[in-house]
């Protein structure tokens, strides 16, 4: 999981990446110290825990089967002679998003989001599907940004650099999916839309779909109406799913979630997951009008236990898909919503 706006518990790598540059000016700033280490080098198991990996401590520069992540080679790039230029991206391949000023029926557009580079040479310079977006020289943590105009599909990113004559690079491909700003914009068709509800962070199933940032709903787009973004305790390891992350952050509180997709048949799937075992909480959950069965999560399905709900809809006469959210006893709560057109 990924996230332009990361903040702090999100798991995501562009989080992991700000927190360990700061590490290392740290160090840098102590010169008389005579020794650091870095916490931890790998991932490691830990019962009690819960976060968007369950059961698993994710401080670690490499995964627990030792697959390095992203920020093993921002320190590599410090402190490691060797020559090296890495794109750090390999924790979002799967990325989505839309360029909110393109005017309805403009068709797929380029959206603009940042890649990062690590490298220990004096310059270098990134390329996207062959065309260069210039030359960065690293700053004190070797570090380097682009904003990349990323295209609908795949899109490959190279960065190029020389030492001593000897060409250095990396390659990695990024597959992006383009969201029109306006959902009903016929010059890009409306299939699906999945929500990280409450949090900022994007993130990939098993099924490629990226489920995308939560954000306040704006006519013509989607988005919820009122309510606080959370985040489960994070010693709280949520159970019953593979897509844990979906589950870890939750809008408490909302009246409504709404998407202005266009007229149509959808399936609305919304996920819960009740957070405290001390809450009395029960709402009741509309979509276009039709009452689904009382919420009463605890009792339903248990404390931090995934719960999915699905149901049919119809959009007509440019109503969209509205999803309500009534409270009876306590705040009602929503983790993660997918809209898919039939």
């Amino acid at each position: 999981m990924n996230s332009i706006e990361p903040e702090r518990f999100d798991f995501s790598g562009r989080w992991m990446l700000a927190f360990h540059e700061s590490y290392l000016r740290q160090i840098r700033a102590r010169p008389w110290l005579a020794g650091a280490a870095i916490w931890n080098e790998f991932d490691f198991s830990q019962p009690e825990t819960g976060g968007s990996i369950p059961h698993m401590n994710q401080k670690g520069m490499l995964t627990w089967d030792r697959q390095p992540k992203d920020v093993f080679y921002l320190y590599k790039a410090n402190w490691n002679a060797e020559p090296m230029a890495y794109i750090a991206t390999r924790g979002w391949l799967e990325r989505a998003g839309t360029d909110s000023a393109a005017p309805r029926g403009a068709g797929k557009r380029p959206v603009r989001q940042p890649v990062d580079v690590f490298s220990n040479l004096q310059s270098v310079e990134l390329f996207a599907n062959g065309v260069s977006l210039g030359r960065r020289r690293p700053d004190d943590v070797r570090h380097a940004e682009w904003q990349v105009p990323f295209v609908d599909g795949d899109n490959v990113l190279e960065v190029r650099g020389t030492h001593g004559g000897q060409a250095v690079s990396d390659r990695v491909v990024v597959h992006f999916h383009y969201r029109a700003p306006v959902l009903a914009d016929s010059s890009v068709p409306f299939g699906e839309l999945a929500v990280n509800v409450g949090s900022h962070a994007q993130v990939a199933d098993d099924d490629g779909v990226v489920w995308e940032g939560d954000e306040p709903y704006r006519a013509g787009g989607f988005g919820y109406v009122g309510g606080e973004a959370k985040m489960f305790n994070k010693d709280l390891a949520i159970e019953g799913t593979r897509e844990t992350p979906m589950y870890f952050t939750y809008r408490e509180g909302l009246s409504a979630y709404r998407f202005d997709v266009p007229d149509g048949e959808y399936e609305v799937e919304l996920r819960f997951a009740e957070p405290s075992a001390a809450a009395k909480r029960l709402f009741d959950v509309s979509v276009n009008g039709r009452a689904l069965p009382r919420v009463d999560l605890a009792s339903q399905y248990g404390v931090a236990r995934a719960a999915a709900v699905r149901v049919a809809a119809t959009a007509v006469n440019g109503g969209g898909i509205v999803v309500r959210f009534t409270p009876v006893a306590g705040l009602p709560i929503l983790n993660a919503i997918r809209i898919r057109r039939r």
